[in-house]
């Protein structure tokens, strides 16, 4: 039988079947070996500082890619601005 994750904090309980689940709904980085066996399920108790620290490191680990994402602009405008000046002369000539 397969368990379920809970997350005790100060205000209420989260329950998921699945880890990602509770990653993506607290918007936090929890790791399977952070979390007590209790049975089949797995459970962990975290305090305000531990959510923000959690928080923190989701963000310090979504960094690489989204640098690896990112676009140039500055090319973007140049090809623009290279393409106006080739419709100019075209014109011109």
């Amino acid at each position: 039988m397969i368990g379920k994750y809970y997350v005790i904090t100060d205000e209420k309980v989260i329950m998921a079947r699945r880890l990602a689940t509770i990653n993506r709904k607290m918007k936090i980085k929890l790791d399977e070996d952070e979390m007590v066996s209790c049975g089949p399920d797995k459970v962990v108790k975290v305090t305000r500082k531990d959510i923000d620290f959690l928080r923190d490191k989701r963000n310090i680990e979504r960094i690489p890619i989204a640098n690896l994402y990112k676009t140039d602009q500055m090319s973007k405008w140049i090809m623009i601005a290279i393409l106006i000046i080739n419709f100019i002369i075209l014109v011109r000539g």
